[in-house]
């Protein structure tokens, strides 16, 4: 008897299950499109382009190129992390979006190679190198998703822990890449901001060691701003006092004024602070002094946000202090907390703009 061989093969392929690598393929998928689905809001919270993203420098592409870009390259990637075998034109869709991605990566490998020296350059690539192999492991999954040898079921639970070890991996990497401080402006800038080095609460006895060793970065910093900002949590008369009797004897005044913000708790708040300062408003160059080289990273992102063009530099103490493995997770922690912001600013306007607005009064 003659037996229907093709739907038995299909039969016996569909029941069997998917070689794992690409589980790990459809998990990395799913982090960089959940990235990317982060980068999109960026512009409907904050109005800012993504010509300068988290991912890499897309110019000279314009902001409604490279909106269009992460559009399509967000759905893409989604649909791949659904279904593997994708149908021939989002298939060379998304190909040819890895490979204008994987390209500019690759310009930001050459650039840090070129222009800087050891052992600043092996941490300076540690960012870009961890998105190129982010992007080849997505696209050895696109291009294998329609081989026979791929077919099969893959774990949800494995492709949401590579999504989470994807993006958080992605955290650290750029937590690590990051602590590097910007080259110092020849010109003076309009504003150093020292963040959060006020007296806190909880004490009483004066400043903090974390505060003393800003604000002397600070004061060394003066002569390359026209305005110092002393931020941190609020405190009272006494202690603008004695701000101003450990700051101002530091300071030349004819040419280094200060203003001390004592009302923003958060770096969020400083930074927006500093956005409304009259100085700001012309040339956006701003000078941030933070207290710990592995927060460089999340200022730059909040500081973007703002569209301030800053130059963060950690305390000149910072470097002799050695940074732990569990000071290294918080950091990448406190910047994915960042970076989830916009999604949870837009998830707050569509739920106001959906609150029915009360009755008028008979």
């Amino acid at each position: 008897m003659k037996t229907d061989a093709a739907p038995l093969k299909a039969l016996s392929l569909a029941s069997r299950n998917a070689p794992g690598w690409m589980a790990a393929c459809r998990g990395a998928a799913l982090g960089l499109a959940f990235l990317a689905i982060l980068n999109l809001l960026e512009p409907f919270v904050y109005s800012n382009d993504l010509v300068r993203n988290w991912l890499t420098d897309l110019r000279p592409l314009t902001p409604q190129l490279s909106l269009a870009a992460f559009t399509m390259f967000a759905t893409s990637l989604l649909l791949f992390s659904m279904r593997p075998a994708l149908p021939a034109p989002v298939m060379l869709v998304l190909l040819s979006l890895l490979v204008v991605f994987i390209a500019f990566c690759g310009r930001d490998l050459w650039l840090v190679s070129q222009h800087m020296q050891e052992p600043a350059r092996t941490t300076a690539l540690m960012a870009p190198l961890t998105k190129v192999m982010w992007l080849i492991v997505v696209g050895t999954g696109v291009v294998t998703g329609n081989s026979e040898r791929t077919r099969g079921h893959s774990s949800g639970i494995a492709i949401f822990l590579c999504a989470v070890l994807s993006v958080f991996g992605y955290c650290i990497a750029t937590v690590q890449s990051g602590r590097l401080a910007d080259t110092l402006p020849d010109s003076a800038v309009p504003v150093i901001l020292a963040l959060n080095s006020t007296v806190s609460p909880e004490q009483t006895s004066g400043l903090s060691i974390s505060a003393v060793d800003k604000q002397a970065t600070a004061l060394m910093l003066s002569k390359h701003g026209q305005l110092l900002v002393i931020s941190g949590k609020s405190g009272d008369e006494s202690e603008r006092s004695l701000l101003s009797r450990l700051i101002l004897p530091g300071l030349n005044a004819a040419a280094t004024q200060i203003a001390i913000d004592t009302d923003s708790t958060t770096f969020d708040a400083s930074l927006r602070y500093a956005d409304r300062l009259p100085q700001l408003q012309q040339d956006r160059r701003i000078i941030i002094v933070v207290g710990n080289e592995l927060e460089l990273a999340q200022i730059r992102v909040l500081a973007s946000r703002c569209r301030l063009v800053a130059i963060v530099v950690p305390v000149e103490s910072a470097a002799e202090n050695p940074k732990s493995g569990m000071l290294v997770l918080t950091e990448a922690v406190q910047l994915l907390k960042a970076m989830l912001t916009p999604a949870i600013e837009f998830a707050k306007k569509t739920a106001n703009s959906n609150t029915p607005s009360p009755l008028p009064a008979e």
